[in-house]
């Protein structure tokens, strides 16, 4: 559905970056992969949801959403990939689509582990409903040209609260904000990186922000995996 829609007319007026003026990597027009560092990062986001999609298997608790968040990291992978070889609006617009599931699963995860601590079950269609409205956010960008932005942001700030009380999580939560934190701000100074340091010219700051947003989804699931541990821990005591 968000393909068909994005085939549309109806982002046709939404901002997309592209072309060679978007990234600090040197850019080559008549090579396939455009600029070998960006694409090849991608591979990171695969292996990342290829060793929790392993991991889900392993899972007592919320195999469901390990699941999902591993799957989404490989579709994930294939879309960015796509958009840095073709340079098309359709892919610029899919790989924005795509990021805003993640905020919304993970808020889901959340609650979910949180009703589940309180020896309540989140309903599945409430767990539907989180995610839609996390997919549908983005038709936001139709209002206004900072809609995409706007979004991100809020979603960030209702994910930088601690949920748990477990000392145990509080490292991988850690280093899921500073994974998140490299990812905003590598990306925000890919220019100015290139410009003033020769050892991002070719290594830019868009391709190490690509391997803290790896390390951010590979952390959240970390974070989650440490908490199932931790109230089994609990649970046992009782």
């Amino acid at each position: 559905m968000a393909a068909s829609i994005s085939l549309s007319s109806l982002f046709d007026d939404v901002p997309v970056g592209l072309g060679h003026l978007e990234y600090a990597e040197p850019y080559t027009y008549d090579t396939y992969l455009k600029m070998p560092f960006n694409a090849g990062v991608n591979g990171f986001y695969l292996l990342v949801g290829l060793y929790w999609l392993r991991q889900a298997n392993k899972q007592t608790m919320n195999k469901n959403f390990f699941t999902l968040m591993s799957t989404m990291s490989i579709i994930y992978a294939c879309v960015q990939f796509m958009r840095i070889t073709r340079q098309t609006r359709f892919w610029g617009i899919m790989d924005q689509w795509v990021t805003l599931p993640f905020f919304g699963l993970v808020i889901a995860w959340s609650w979910s582990v949180i009703a589940h601590h309180r020896a309540r079950q989140l309903s599945p269609l409430f767990i539907c409903l989180i995610l839609f409205l996390s997919v549908a956010s983005y038709l936001l960008v139709i209002v206004s040209p900072l809609g995409f932005a706007c979004v991100g942001c809020c979603y960030r700030m209702l994910l930088m609260t601690p949920r748990s009380s477990f000392r145990s999580v509080l490292r991988p939560f850690i280093l899921a904000l500073l994974a998140c934190t490299g990812f905003v701000m590598l990306k925000l100074c890919d220019h100015f990186l290139a410009r003033h340091f020769w050892i991002f010219r070719e290594v830019t700051g868009h391709f190490w922000s690509k391997i803290c947003d790896g390390l951010q989804i590979h952390f959240v699931m970390r974070f989650f995996q440490q908490f199932n541990h931790a109230f089994k821990g609990t649970r046992k005591l009782e």
